[in-house]
């Protein structure tokens, strides 16, 4: 995911009610890794994921 904000994402506690904040949490959860950069124009989030494949009989 590219943005045009230079702030880098940071992990932040969230109320049940809250409308946002959610994102890197999630992430977290469910990213094998993940990180952030900084570019000229803002920034670049990246993740990644595993994908499980279950064996065709």
């Amino acid at each position: 995911m590219h943005d045009s904000s230079p702030q880098l994402p940071i992990m932040r506690r969230f109320d049940a009610f809250d409308e946002d904040g959610r994102g890197l949490c999630i992430v977290r959860e469910l990213a094998h890794d993940y990180g952030c950069y900084p570019l000229p124009s803002g920034k670049s989030t990246w993740y990644e994921l595993i994908v499980w494949r279950q064996a065709v009989n």
